[in-house]
């Protein structure tokens, strides 16, 4: 009886982990789609170039996935479609002396997923992202923190946004 019990015990602390690493996202469209147009962006911020930046970013974010193929309109089944809407820059915090020591940016997007086969929008959505970084004049570099201009820290946020904006389309989160 004893044996009989460790295995049960046994199993029941395996099972849970051979489940989980069965796991894999559940793709939420259908079928029948398996190329994707990503036109540019269209840009309505005062940062030039951001929509080239990140159409490019979502573009490499949906082939490193590999659960899509990148094509161009006319050889697609769907077309993700997407519009930077704002862009923001403020203060987080302040030194003593009233300078700021560290910035927040947010971008923040219009999308919608079309079907091109059956003429119908799967989806449409707004993403924000957004990171914050400490500018090379900021007193926490003293202390061991590791500046970042704000480009540096705007092509980390654009990085964030095209994965999600590929785990969206393809995972529906």
């Amino acid at each position: 009886m004893a044996t009989w019990m460790k295995k049960i015990l046994l199993l029941s602390a395996v099972l849970p982990l051979m489940v989980g690493c069965a796991y894999t996202p559940k793709v939420i469209i259908p079928p029948h789609i398996k190329r994707i147009d990503i036109p540019i962006f269209a840009n309505k911020t005062f940062r030039y170039g951001l929509e080239e930046r990140l159409t490019e970013g979502v573009i490499q974010a949906f082939i490193i996935d590999g659960r899509l193929i990148v094509a161009r309109s006319g050889k697609a089944d769907a077309k993700l479609e997407g519009e930077i809407i704002s862009y923001s820059k403020e203060p987080l915090r302040y030194d003593d002396e009233g300078y700021v020591s560290e910035y927040k940016i947010w971008i923040r997007t219009s999308l919608l997923f079309y079907d091109l086969i059956h003429k119908e929008a799967l989806w449409s959505d707004e993403l924000e992202e957004s990171v914050t970084y400490i500018p090379e004049a900021s007193f926490l570099v003293d202390k061991g923190f590791s500046p970042e201009t704000e480009d540096e820290a705007e092509d980390r946020l654009l990085k964030k946004l095209s994965i999600r904006i590929a785990s969206r389309t393809i995972d529906g989160w």
